[in-house]
């Protein structure tokens, strides 16, 4: 028994050896389960909500404990009866990586950028199609496991607000989610 507590104690230690990420630009890739919501003005004043997949990619910059990336995310399409959009987004993310001595560190973020939505919709036999941009933001949490010196993996949440879209002659459209995420994080 004490074998294996010395064992489980030098391999935590050990692990401070990778607590300390690389500093320096990293790709991203990330995969999540994004529930939107979705208000449309003029119908009743209706709230919809769908669970869609959404990815991304991002290219970034680590020092020291911040962060700072373009990132790019697009959602499958979120049906809501005859209505339905699909969503992507261009954002500025910044990154506070809280220094705990730690193999997993907690995060939080801001973003700012735009949404690209492509709306639909559909009546009987026809269908109507717009699309537009928007002003989106968001903000979030998660953790950080630091895999080696150079290979992080993120989990983590976003409340995500890609603005109000009005659309030729229907209502408009106010779009929110609640995304959450797993992403793994190369530094170079």
């Amino acid at each position: 028994m004490k074998k294996w507590i010395f064992a489980m104690a030098a391999l935590m230690m050990s692990s401070s050896v990778f607590a300390k990420t690389n500093n320096g630009p990293y790709l991203a890739v990330r995969f999540a389960g994004t529930g939107l919501e979705a208000e449309l003005d003029g119908i009743d004043h209706s709230k919809e909500s769908n669970t869609v997949f959404t990815y991304g990619a991002a290219f970034g910059v680590r020092v020291k404990d911040i962060r700072a990336e373009l990132d790019w995310a697009s959602s499958s399409r979120a049906d809501y009866g005859e209505y339905s959009y699909l969503q992507q987004r261009v954002m500025l993310q910044l990154y506070y990586d809280i220094p705990i001595r730690s193999i997993i560190r907690p995060f939080v973020n801001v973003g700012a950028g735009f949404a690209y939505t492509d709306f639909e919709k559909r009546h009987h036999s026809s269908s109507y199609n717009e699309d537009g941009s928007s002003f989106a933001w968001n903000a979030g949490a998660g953790l950080t496991l630091a895999v080696s010196r150079a290979l992080n993996v993120d989990l983590g949440y976003r409340y995500v607000d890609a603005g109000k879209k009005e659309f030729y002659d229907w209502p408009k459209l106010k779009m929110q989610a609640h995304e959450g995420y797993l992403g793994f994080r190369y530094t170079f």
